[in-house]
C-alpha cells in the first residue's frame, strides 16, 4: 500500500496529517500481523522525528482498519494530529464531578476548575473542563494530560495519556485500588496518601487545596454584604456549624440549597450566593462559619472554603480537625461543642490589634503559598516530567 507522509515533511504548530492506508485486505493472520508491523514502523518514524501523534492506536485502531477492509474495499483515511512537543502547549482535560454542564454554576468544583484552568493557560497549556457526562467525549483521545479533581464519581483513565489524580474531596469515591490507574497521585490528606501508597505507581504526594488571590483577598467591608454570623453551603442534613450556632442561641444568615425546614424563619437568605460576591460577604461579616463532610473530617482534608476565607482575612469559626491548626495556626478558631460558640464569637469581636495583624499576615501567606498559580506550577511540572519520561522510554 501507499506509505504515510514521511516525518521529513515540514509541519508547523498543530498540523493535521492524513495517514492514507490501503493495503490489500488482510485475509490471514500473517497479513494482519504485517499490517500491524507497518503501522508500528510508521508510528516509530514520527517519534524519531521529534513529533508525537495524538490519535494513534496500534491495537484496536488497526483492528478496526482490518475489519473495515474485510467488509469493504474502500480506502480509509485516518487523521493524525501531530505537533512538536518542544514548542507547542499540552492539551489538558480537567475532569470534575459535576453531573451535567447546566448545573455547574452551583458546584464548587466548577469554580475550582475554572481558576485552575486560568493558571494552567498562563503557563502556556490548553485546557478543557469536562463534567461527568463529557468525561469520555469523542475527542478525549486528543488530550495529552488528564487531571481528575476527585469528587463525585470514579474516572477510568487511558494509558495513552499522562493521568493525574488530585483528591480534594469524597475519598470514598477513589478506593485505594483505583490509584494504580494514575501516573501521578496527589491528595489533600496525608493519611489517605499513606493508605493508598502500596497501590500507587509512584509515591502519592500531599497537595493541599488552594485559593484564587485575585478574587479572595482583604478589602474594605461592604455594609450591603455584612452579616453578624454567616454560613455559605448546601445542607446535607443538619450542618454541624449551623446546628452548634443555633444551639448556642445564635441565628446565622445562611446561603445554600436544601435548607428547607432546618432553619428558623428569616435565617435562609437564598439558594445561591454568586462566586464573584463571596469575598465581599466573607470579609464584611462579623463571623463566618465553616464545617466539613464526615469523611473529610475523618481523613483530615481541610475544606477549600477555609483557604478562601483566610485569604480574605475573614474571621472564621470551624469544626475542629487537627489539620486546621497545622495550616492556619490559631487564626481559624475551632469548636468541639455548641458551648464553645459564644466564646469564639466574642474572641473575634474583641480581637486585639495583634490578632488583626496575625490574621492579615496569614492571609498574605495563604495567597502566596496556597494559590492556584502555585498548584498549577506543580501540576505542570509533574505532567511535563512524566511525558518526557514516556518519550525517553519509547
Amino acid at each position: 500500500g501507499r506509505s504515510a507522509v514521511p516525518p521529513t515533511t515540514a509541519c508547523a504548530g498543530d498540523s493535521v496529517v492524513v495517514l492514507r492506508s490501503d493495503p490489500p485486505a488482510p485475509r490471514h493472520g500473517e497479513a494482519l500481523e504485517g499490517t500491524l508491523q507497518a503501522a508500528r514502523r510508521t508510528h516509530e518514524r514520527w517519534l524519531a522525528s521529534g513529533l508525537a501523534a495524538s490519535a494513534v492506536d496500534l491495537g484496536p485502531g488497526v483492528g478496526v482498519v482490518a475489519r473495515r477492509h474485510l467488509e469493504s474495499r474502500s480506502v480509509e483515511h485516518v487523521p493524525l494530529l501531530v505537533r512538536d512537543r518542544g514548542s507547542a502547549p499540552l492539551r489538558w482535560a480537567v475532569k470534575i464531578g459535576t453531573q451535567v454542564a447546566s448545573e455547574r454554576e452551583s458546584w464548587g468544583d466548577w469554580h475550582y476548575a475554572l481558576a485552575l484552568r486560568e493558571q494552567l493557560e498562563l503557563l502556556g497549556h490548553q485546557v478543557t473542563i469536562d463534567t461527568r457526562t463529557s468525561w469520555y467525549r469523542p475527542t478525549a483521545h486528543l488530550d495529552d494530560v488528564v487531571l481528575v479533581l476527585q469528587g463525585r464519581g470514579r474516572y477510568r483513565p487511558s494509558p495513552d495519556q499522562v493521568s493525574m489524580l488530585w483528591l480534594i474531596s469524597h475519598p470514598a469515591e477513589a478506593p485505594a485500588t483505583a490509584v494504580g490507574d494514575y501516573d501521578v497521585v496527589l491528595s489533600a490528606s496525608t493519611a489517605w496518601c499513606e493508605q493508598v501508597a502500596p497501590f500507587a505507581r509512584t509515591a502519592p504526594e500531599l497537595m493541599l487545596q488552594c485559593t484564587d488571590p485575585d478574587r479572595f483577598h482583604p478589602g474594605a467591608p461592604d455594609p450591603a454584604c455584612a452579616h453578624e454570623v454567616l454560613m455559605v453551603g448546601n445542607a446535607r442534613g443538619p450542618r454541624p456549624a449551623v446546628a452548634a450556632a443555633l444551639e448556642a442561641g445564635l441565628v446565622p444568615d445562611v446561603y445554600g440549597q436544601r435548607w428547607e425546614g432546618l432553619l428558623p424563619d428569616g435565617a435562609w437568605k437564598g439558594a445561591y450566593l454568586p462566586n464573584e460576591q463571596l469575598a465581599a460577604h466573607y470579609r464584611s461579616s462579623g463571623v463566618v462559619l465553616n464545617d466539613h463532610w464526615d469523611e473529610m473530617r475523618h481523613w483530615g482534608i481541610v475544606s477549600n472554603r477555609l483557604f478562601d476565607l483566610v485569604a480574605c482575612g475573614a474571621r472564621v469559626i470551624s469544626d475542629d480537625i487537627p489539620q486546621i491548626k497545622e495550616t492556619f495556626e490559631d487564626v481559624v478558631l475551632t469548636f468541639t461543642t455548641a458551648q464553645d460558640i459564644p466564646t469564639l464569637v466574642r474572641a473575634h469581636r474583641d480581637e486585639t490589634p495583634e490578632d488583626v495583624e496575625r490574621r492579615m499576615a496569614l492571609s498574605q501567606t495563604v495567597r502566596r503559598e496556597h494559590s492556584f498559580a502555585a498548584r498549577a506550577k506543580t501540576l505542570s511540572d509533574r505532567a511535563t516530567a512524566h511525558l518526557a519520561a514516556r518519550v525517553g522510554h519509547r
